[in-house]
């Protein structure tokens, strides 16, 4: 068994330095939202909704859950451009992450698959639903 320490050393990389705002990664975020825009542009101009969706990784149900550098930065983009932003960690929180992901890997179990699109489901509904408010039409 490894250390807190070594465990996030040895086996995450960046994507923890990442999810901790620790380093300075300003040109992949740049890189990132420059694809986003491109999807988003062409989107607009073919009439379909948009829409960002982020999946925690393990650790920011579990240990990290004070984190989330990487979804703030996401939704502050998706504020700016008018995109609706998914961001389900307050979904996953619910729940006990060990059942979500895998115990050997960072990926969903097949408990995370099954909840993950429930949470979906329910931001599209929210997202249907919001639209067609009646302030939302004026």
């Amino acid at each position: 068994m490894y250390s807190d320490a070594e465990y996030y050393g040895i086996y995450n990389g960046d994507f923890i330095k990442v999810i901790k705002g620790k380093e300075n990664f300003e040109p992949n975020y740049k890189q990132m939202f420059q694809y986003l825009e491109r999807v988003r542009t062409y989107c607009a101009t073919m009439g379909i909704q948009f829409v960002v969706a982020v999946i925690p990784s393990k650790e920011q149900i579990s240990v990290m859950k004070e984190y989330g550098v990487f979804q703030d930065r996401a939704k502050s983009w998706c504020d700016e451009k008018e995109v609706p932003f998914a961001d389900s960690r307050a979904h996953f929180n619910t729940f006990d992450w060990e059942q979500l992901y895998s115990t050997w890997n960072p990926h969903f179990s097949t408990l995370g698959h099954k909840h993950y699109p429930d949470f979906l489901y329910e931001f599209t509904q929210t997202t249907i639903s919001n639209a067609f408010q009646p302030d939302a039409l004026n």
